[in-house]
């Protein structure tokens, strides 16, 4: 199929782990590939895929706050894309939130809309699809694509609206490698329980809280709640904070601004990363490798 093209064979890579989905490379050469190639390039996907979801981290802490639109534009907007992505109808506020995605192809959609049209296009159960977008400006945008009955063919319904901040916020802490229920317990202790709280709100023991909150200090290297809530915007506001009983100054490296707290956890993150990755890429290259790691 692409030999007419030029190339003679095609590699196509998913850096994925339990997660989520980091990022995707599809690679064209000018030769056959070989099983050396293969070899060569999975022994590169773990350090890669580490290195990537690190630099994820590090951007989606930055913007996990700014979540909605500014005014009142937090109404869902709707498109209607034809088989070949192409759009047959949408509502101003579609063709807006469209406008502020930045892609660099020549394209009428962003290829994640494309992805996910494909997706409810030819997916055998015929569910709907779901997915973030980040824009431009930081803002998250979920899209929901489900395939319309009758009609043309191939016909695809795209509604986008602004993520949820539990939606975004889940992205980021699966970022830092959070597992469920430590994603579960960090959720909690943002809207400021306390650990005999959050262990009435799981059923689970204060115990086993404090071993959750052990775990969650340790893969995000903060050393105590309020260093907690201050690596990650979006939590309890200062007076709920204090009103119950978890307003403290936070120590050494963590006095500053939320922004300049988020850039140097993240460094430290991606540090460690890059370190058991043996990897001789800089934070900032990371950074920039990993902006559409979330969506």
């Amino acid at each position: 199929m692409i030999e007419p093209c030029g190339p003679a064979d095609e590699l196509r890579v998913a850096f994925v782990d339990p997660f989520g989905l980091w990022a995707t490379l599809v690679i064209f050469t000018s030769r056959r590939m070989t099983t050396e190639d293969l070899k060569f390039v999975s022994g590169l996907l773990p350090g890669a895929t580490a290195a990537l979801r690190s630099a994820a981290a590090a951007r989606a802490l930055e913007i996990v706050s700014p979540s909605g639109e500014p005014g009142d534009h937090s109404r869902p907007s709707v498109l209607l894309l034809n088989r070949e992505d192409r759009i047959v109808a949408a509502d101003a506020a579609a063709l807006r939130r469209l406008s502020a995605v930045r892609d660099p192809r020549q394209v009428e959609v962003p290829g994640l809309i494309s992805f996910v049209a494909a997706q409810a296009r030819w997916g055998a159960d015929g569910r709907s699809l779901t997915a973030r977008m980040r824009t431009g400006d930081g803002r998250w945008l979920l899209v929901n694509a489900s395939q319309l009955d009758g009609g043309h063919a191939g016909d695809v319904a795209v509604v986008i609206q602004p993520a949820p901040a539990g939606s975004v916020l889940d992205g980021a802490l699966r970022a830092l490698g959070l597992s469920a229920r430590e994603r579960e317990v960090t959720s909690l202790v943002l809207q400021g329980h306390s650990a005999k709280a959050i262990a009435a709100e799981l059923v689970i023991s204060p115990w086993t809280v404090q071993d959750h909150l052990k775990a969650i200090y340790e893969k995000t290297g903060v050393r105590n709640r309020s260093e907690l809530v201050g690596l990650v915007p979006g939590g309890a506001s200062r007076t709920e904070r204090r009103r119950r009983g978890f307003e403290r100054k936070p120590r050494g490296a963590y006095v500053g601004s939320r922004t300049g707290l988020a850039s140097s956890q993240a460094c430290s993150i991606v540090a460690r990363a890059r370190t058991r990755s043996g990897s001789k890429s800089c934070c900032s290259s990371l950074s920039r490798a990993g902006r559409g790691a979330l969506t």
